[in-house]
């Protein structure tokens, strides 16, 4: 990855999960509109490029559009609204611990301080 392209290797990860995760595929509701999801189109690198204006409203109108480099599937363009939708947290932190079934359980914090073994200098 080149430096200052602004992707990171979590936000790759993220993608690379969303596209194994098979979301794209599925014909299921995807969409908060309720639209159904359909099998994104297919752009080959350079017509993707040519046609970045038609890829775009097609991601907005249509759902994700896949771009591929050589045959491989690299590049999924998706609208932004359904960009922050799948990075958004799903819970907060604190309200996971505050509904841990481990709420109220007494527990030992307490480090042991021993050593578990003879340490030789």
């Amino acid at each position: 990855m080149r430096s200052g392209s602004g992707i990171t290797k979590k936000s790759m990860a993220k993608a690379e999960l969303f596209f194994a995760s098979g979301a794209l595929t599925n014909n299921v509701s995807s969409r908060e509109s309720g639209q159904e999801a359909l099998v994104p189109k297919v752009w080959r690198l350079q017509e993707a490029k040519s046609k970045f204006s038609q890829v775009v409203k097609e991601a907005l109108e249509k759902g994700p559009q896949v771009v591929t480099r050589r045959g491989e599937e690299v590049v999924v363009i998706i609208a932004k609204e359904e960009y922050d939708r799948m990075t958004r947290s799903q819970i907060v932190l604190v309200d996971c611990f505050r509904h841990s079934p481990l709420v109220g359980v007494d527990l030992d914090l307490e480090r042991d301080q021993s050593y578990p073994r003879d340490v030789e200098p």
